[in-house]
């Protein structure tokens, strides 16, 4: 199989031309990656598969661009081209702006060290991801191969690109692949189950076990354990054990072992994440580990994605995560002194946190949705205060009865002992 050189033309069988330009990546999953350009200039990505007939190939390509792109995040093949009897196909190109998914457990470089991404936008990025496979899997879809390779990440806006795509299938149709090591389900990776659209509610898991806690969720000291068979095989295939399981404690993770892991945070980790996060690892890693049936729904770990984001706040000093239930006075990560945010609360409750803007539906019982205010400093000796987002006075209660009144733009500041009072709202501070 040979490989494409800069300026070899390529025919698309909708009537286009592709220029190539360079290679992107080499043999890497079932084919080659290139960027290419049209004739009007255009950039794109090319996939050229090393295997799978040529008819295979293009039936399995022409079902999926009948079918669609499932929404934004998926890229999905545009036109199908044949190279040296070899069928390849026409997608979207992703930009350098985009990032593999690994950066959400193995951090990113910053200033010559590795850093964790910030706990808010990881939140994000992992409810872009499971909000596109709700999709995926409500249209009846599965990906079958889904990993941190295949899926990237612009951190800037805060967006999704899905990537290999050619192994989603509808849940009648047989799958092309099995998946990846780590990634599938055991019985799959043994090969005592044919892999479908269940692969995805154990992978996604999987991605959200690791980007949390730093490590995979089956993979603790049984490593070091000997074995008649390949490691991965072993730990991922004929005897996995999750690493919290609350019956057998064989493979616990270590705090530091012969391979040179540091498993120290993700025992840190599990010691402060909330119940109802351990418990959906535990529907999928200890009950679900063989009953797909077990295992959280995609909806269900949105929920549990957004519900982390409104339960935690970060350590100003470091941006370690924390709990708001925490008892703990001092970061575990800098010690440096840890501060729980201020709360607003009228029918629910609202940790406040620089910058973050708080709408209707966040404080009142309502389904409107539109700005109410915004947490910016004040010029009151730098307290920060609420920035009115909305056209209606809003009135300052102070603790000795004095009322201020203030208007759309105008920030309100922070008392603990104050009342706001606005659209026939109260609202305290806690």
């Amino acid at each position: 199989m040979r490989t494409l050189f800069k300026g070899t033309v390529v025919h698309g069988q909708n009537g286009n031309t592709y220029k190539i330009i360079k290679l992107i990546s080499q043999g890497t999953g079932q084919g080659d990656i290139y960027k290419v350009i049209n004739a009007r200039k255009e950039v794109f990505a090319f996939k050229l598969f090393h295997s799978g007939t040529k008819d295979f190939n293009q039936r399995l390509i022409e079902r999926l661009m009948r079918r669609g792109q499932v929404c934004e995040a998926f890229v999905t093949p545009l036109d199908i081209v044949e190279v040296d009897d070899r069928i390849g196909y026409i997608m979207e190109y992703i930009g350098l702006e985009y990032v593999s998914a690994a950066v959400l457990c193995n951090g990113i470089e910053k200033n010559g060290i590795i850093v964790n991404l910030p706990w808010g936008l990881k939140l994000a990025l992992l409810a872009r991801i499971v909000e596109s496979f709700i999709i995926l899997s409500n249209a009846n879809l599965g990906i079958i191969d889904i990993k941190f390779d295949n899926i990237k990440l612009d951190l800037n806006n805060c967006q999704i690109k899905i990537l290999d795509t050619d192994t989603i299938i509808h849940v009648n149709d047989k799958a092309s692949v099995r998946g990846t090591v780590s990634f599938m389900p055991p019985d799959v990776m043994t090969k005592r189950k044919a892999p479908d659209k269940d692969n995805d509610s154990f992978a996604i898991p999987t991605i959200i076990f690791m980007s949390l806690y730093g490590s995979h969720p089956l993979d603790g000291k049984r490593r070091l354990l000997p074995c008649n068979e390949n490691i991965d095989m072993y730990l991922f295939g004929t005897h996995p054990v999750y690493v919290f399981n609350p019956t057998d404690s064989s493979n616990r993770p270590l705090p530091q072992d012969e391979f040179g892991r540091n498993q120290q945070q993700t025992i840190d980790k599990h010691k402060k994440y909330p119940d109802y996060l351990k418990k959906a690892m535990e529907a999928v890693f200890v009950d679900g580990l063989y009953d797909s049936r077990k295992r959280p729904s995609m909806s269900d770990w949105l929920d549990i994605l957004e519900r982390l984001y409104n339960d935690s706040f970060v350590c100003e000093n470091c941006g370690e995560e924390h709990f708001l239930d925490t008892k703990d006075k001092i970061c575990g990560v800098c010690k440096q002194e840890l501060l729980k945010p201020i709360f607003i609360q009228s029918d629910k409750a609202v940790p406040l946190f620089n910058g973050m803007t708080i709408y209707s539906d966040d404080i009142w019982a309502t389904t409107a949705h539109y700005e109410v205010f915004k947490v910016v400093p004040t010029k009151y000796d730098g307290r920060m205060g609420l920035q009115l987002m909305i056209l209606d006075r809003a009135n300052l209660k102070l603790a000795g009865g004095d009322v201020k009144t203030f208007v759309n733009g105008e920030a309100i500041p922070i008392f603990l002992d104050s009342e706001i009072e606005i659209e026939s709202h109260n609202i305290k501070f806690i």
